[in-house]
């Protein structure tokens, strides 16, 4: 298997359930591992992702899989991160203190402040909007589409690359990013029906 495959990165902090059910509906060609040697010799790499990303940091430091992902990345690997997995992809987090990300993205994960109209955490269905040049895991889904998010904390860019953007909170925030054969989305392709499907087929058949 190593080296034809899709791996989904295992470092227990993610919905692999989900993640797992969905890619099985496109590919019988991938695994869940946090073997540092399969993920190295992927051709796709799924960084999946719940909870706190310190917690999520300082388990892929005890596996070993911090510098594993940026030589995947350094060498051209595909990674698509999904809700803190994207979060991940960024140079540094603000939960639960300041912790350094995996830094293949130059921007901050940082909280949202509640509004009259939108309560944090930020869970439900919202549409996303890209402009012209979108991330390539977007072809064939429309701007408008709606996809299902839940997350207290958003990315700030600093560098200029593809996203795409919903509107929460009063403005309008960075949920999803393409930097070469870097990507990531805030929300939940695998829960997100036919739409997400499609990103994930996008990504894994390129």
């Amino acid at each position: 298997m190593m080296g034809d495959s899709t791996v989904v990165i295992d470092y227990g902090c993610g919905n692999l359930f989900s993640v797992e059910n969905a890619v099985k509906k496109i590919t019988r060609n991938f695994c869940v591992t946090s073997n540092a040697e399969v993920i190295f010799e992927a051709q796709k790499l799924i960084l999946p992702g719940v909870g706190s990303f310190r917690i999520a940091m300082e388990n892929l430091e005890s596996l070993g899989l911090v510098s594993v992902i940026r030589e995947c990345a350094n060498k051209g690997t595909p990674i698509l991160g999904i809700c803190l997995g994207m979060q991940l992809l960024l140079s540094k987090g603000y939960e639960h203190g300041e912790t350094d990300g995996l830094n293949l993205v130059h921007g901050e994960v940082i909280p949202f402040i509640p509004t009259k109209s939108d309560r944090v955490p930020h869970i439900g269905w919202n549409d996303i909007f890209s402009g012209d040049d979108k991330p390539l895991y977007l072809e064939g889904i429309e701007d408008g589409t709606s996809f299902y998010f839940v997350h207290s904390y958003y990315c700030d860019l600093k560098e200029d690359c593809r996203h795409i953007k919903t509107h929460y909170c009063d403005q309008d925030v960075v949920v999803g990013v393409q930097k070469e054969n870097v990507m990531g989305v805030q929300f939940h392709p695998e829960k997100s029906q036919d739409a997400g499907l499609t990103l994930l087929k996008n990504f894994i058949n390129s």
